[in-house]
C-alpha cells in the first residue's frame, strides 16, 4: 500500500468521494454518471455514456 494512502488528508478526501458516489447510487466501477444525472454502470456501458455526454440517446434509452 502506498505510504501516502495512510495519511489522514489522504484518507479524508477517499471518505468523502465514497461518501459522494454513495448519496448518487454509484455501486461499482467503473460507474459514469452524466451532468442530467443519467448513470451507466459498467466497462460495456462505457460506449452508451460517450453518446449520452455527447447528446445522443441510444435506442433503449430515455
Amino acid at each position: 500500500m502506498p505510504r501516502a494512502s495512510t495519511q489522514e488528508p489522504v484518507k479524508g478526501r477517499l471518505r468523502s468521494i465514497g461518501e459522494e458516489a454513495k448519496s448518487r447510487g454509484l455501486f461499482g466501477a467503473p460507474s459514469f454518471l452524466t451532468e442530467d444525472g443519467e448513470l451507466f454502470w459498467g466497462n460495456d456501458r462505457l460506449e452508451q455514456a460517450l453518446a449520452w455526454a455527447v447528446g445522443e440517446r441510444p435506442a433503449g434509452l430515455r
